[in-house]
């Protein structure tokens, strides 16, 4: 890679991170190249002619190759997370092993220095990848109260991998911290885990964990809602397998999920076990769910008029 070269040549070390390198070991097309660097930031920016000062206190740069836009991060140790999101101080280093040791997931903490063909991974990612684990690195817990987002990202993983979660990554969960997420970053990571190919998996854990409750808690009132003996599934369990089977469209993933999440209101008015008007009720919380979730205008119109007509 023209940038890891550049750097290597300069005198700086230059390591391959993050979730292209991941791709690469599970082999799988990468998207969104990170390179990690012992150069400091002002150094980044007088080594390439077209660069962006994306997150210059926290040593990011993006510099744009070819048109491709490519973030060049300083290795760095953080600080407290007193904002639940981001480090209240940055120290930047020259050891790739402690910049490693900040992020939050195993098979996302290798490095691959592509110049001299050496890998960096001091919590066994490449094992982890092998063996198809989803574990944090160090204290879960830890990882979990920095930026409480890791939680779901766990679940967007384990949706999309299809891999299994270590015990004890797991029982770190606390889902009231969610709360302390913007609900735009939930929306966006909510996207990625509909559109991965083992969901029943990843919402059993979303569910048993309390997330789900925290999130959506819509959807998790309708667990338990027997549907009757034409039905294998109570509500939720046949929204997942619904959500599961239909194509990977946003939207498509979105409606088959929330398409009976009236029902537990419909039963509640009709006072009986018939589920009369749900559709309609159902719309109207697709659509509140949506907008809480700061989705755009036109993702949840599709949603809400999917859910209203599912019953034609």
């Amino acid at each position: 890679m023209d940038i890891c070269r550049t750097l290597h040549d300069s005198g700086f070390q230059a390591y391959v991170v993050g979730g292209a390198l991941r791709d690469v070991l599970l082999g799988k097309d990468p998207h969104d190249w990170d390179i990690t660097t012992d150069a400091r930031p002002e150094e980044v920016l007088s080594l390439f002619p077209k660069t962006i000062p994306t997150g210059q206190d926290f040593g990011t740069i993006t510099v744009v190759v070819e048109g491709e836009p490519i973030e060049v991060t300083t290795m760095r140790q953080e600080g407290r997370y007193t904002d639940y999101r981001h480090p209240d101080t940055v120290s930047f280093t020259d050891d790739i092993k402690v910049d490693l040791a900040r992020r939050d997931f195993t098979i996302n903490a290798m490095a691959y220095n592509p110049i001299e063909c050496r890998f960096a991974d001091p919590y066994k990612g490449r094992w982890h990848l092998k063996r198809r684990r989803l574990v944090c690195v160090g204290h879960p817990e830890k990882r979990f109260r920095e930026d409480p987002l890791r939680m779901l990202r766990l679940v967007r993983f384990q949706a999309v991998l299809g891999f299994k979660v270590e015990k004890r990554t797991a029982g770190a969960i606390v889902p009231e911290l969610v709360k302390l997420v913007s609900a735009e970053r939930l929306g966006q990571e909510l996207h990625k885990m509909l559109l991965g190919e083992s969901l029943v998996p990843a919402f059993e854990l979303f569910f048993t964990t309390g997330l789900l409750e925290q999130v959506i808690p819509e959807l998790a009132a309708c667990a338990g809602v027997d549907q009757g003996e034409q039905h294998r599934f109570d509500v939720l369990g046949h929204s997942i397998m619904a959500a599961q089977n239909v194509p990977p469209k946003i939207h498509l993933r979105w409606a088959a999920l929330l398409h009976d999440v009236g029902k537990p209101l419909a039963r509640e008015k009709n006072e009986s076990r018939l589920f009369h008007g749900h559709e309609e009720i159902g719309a109207e919380l697709a659509e509140n769910i949506l907008r809480r979730l700061r989705c755009s205008n036109n993702l949840t119109e599709k949603v809400k008029h999917l859910v209203r007509h599912h019953m034609y």
